[in-house]
């Protein structure tokens, strides 16, 4: 019941150190190497870190659009 070599505990683990720290491209390895859970705990606790990776991940766009309204703004001052 691994998924790619690595056990699900170990899997939800790297998950949630990867949330800690708000590490996107790690979230993303993870999310392709998703193991077969062995437990209905586990699948509850993967679906929340989910979920959390969600939430991180539409902040940061979020984010991103706000920096690039102020640099297009500041271009345009600046070439005014």
């Amino acid at each position: 019941m691994e998924g790619r070599g690595v056990s699900s505990q170990s899997w939800l683990n790297q998950f949630k150190i990867a949330i800690i720290d708000k590490d996107i491209q790690k979230m993303d390895e993870l999310n392709s190497s998703m193991p077969e859970f062995e437990t209905l705990k586990q699948i509850y606790e993967a679906q929340a870190y989910i979920q959390q990776a969600i939430q991180i991940i539409m902040d940061k766009q979020s984010e991103l659009r706000e920096n690039m309204a102020k640099i297009q703004k500041t271009k345009k001052f600046l070439n005014s």
